[in-house]
């Protein structure tokens, strides 16, 4: 399994043809002591529009690698169906080092045996093709904390903002709306497609001013002791509670990147992140 370090060119050319500047506005202290504390960590990032998830992830990379964890090896978790495109497929693969969609127990068992480090996804899933784009969607599965939980990593939250301008939300066509193709699809797909009537779409990809991240590590209420002592039924409330906890935090980052002008103190362009991943 590759360290984040041995694939520092590609990050480095997606920050440079997708922002001109780019910022780890805050969380920087706690970035470094939750990688100097935690073997395994769980990073869930918002999602932003559904067709640009790599600028975010790339800046993240850049950013662990800046501060010490270019040896961590890191898998992905992105949408199942993504596996299954042909070209596509191979980029995926090579993206998350996974070979195939990962099972839940697969990802708990890779962290607790140390196959990888850690896990990075976007909990909000299959709702950011639906929602407005320039507000995290709510997660489509709580689990993300349930994983942290048991596998005694840490939950590291990382909001970012700037990808906004690559999407806008249209009324979904009625033959669609319809249709049965989307519930076929996936059950969570067809369901957000008629509540919400709308589709995120592409308008451009033209390299945002500056793209902004905020980290933060999210303490869990309970040790993975407390947890699986629970009966079945308290740890699923449990762990819906604080999904929705840390997910009401990840928004309030967000916000705080939004209402946020200019580059800001601190602005590390991708020339200096090419830098430190040298």
């Amino acid at each position: 399994m590759r360290p984040l370090h041995s694939d520092g060119w590609f990050f480095e050319q997606v920050l440079r043809s997708g922002a001109r500047r780019w910022v780890l506005t805050s969380g920087d202290g706690a970035l470094r002591t939750a990688l100097a504390d935690h073997p395994r960590i769980v990073f869930a990032l918002n999602h932003g529009p559904p067709h640009a998830p790599l600028l975010p992830l790339a800046a993240l990379f850049v950013a662990l690698v800046a501060r010490g964890a270019g040896s961590r090896r890191v898998v992905g978790v992105t949408f199942r169906a993504l596996y299954a495109i042909p070209g596509l497929a191979q980029a995926v693969r090579w993206l998350t080092q996974l070979d195939a969609p990962p099972r839940f127990d697969e990802l708990l068992d890779g962290l607790r045996a140390g196959r990888f480090d850690d896990v990075v996804l976007m909990p909000e899933g299959h709702h950011c093709a639906f929602g407005d784009p320039s507000i995290p969607q709510p997660p489509a599965s709580p689990r993300f904390v349930e994983l942290a939980l048991r596998a005694d990593a840490a939950l590291v939250l990382v909001a970012h903002h700037g990808t906004e301008a690559w999407a806008r939300a249209v009324p979904a066509p009625r033959a669609l709306l319809r249709a049965r193709f989307p519930h076929r699809l996936s059950k969570g797909i067809g369901a957000a497609l008629v509540r919400e009537g709308r589709i995120v779409m592409p308008v451009g990809l033209a390299p945002v001013p500056c793209l902004r991240l905020a980290a933060e590590p999210f303490e869990l209420g309970l040790s993975r002791a407390a947890f699986e002592a629970m009966p079945a039924d308290a740890q699923r409330a449990f762990v819906e509670a604080e999904a929705e906890r840390a997910w009401s935090r990840l928004r309030a980052l967000h916000a705080t990147l939004a209402e946020a002008r200019g580059d800001g103190a601190g602005s590390e362009p991708s020339a200096a992140a090419a830098r430190a991943l040298r």
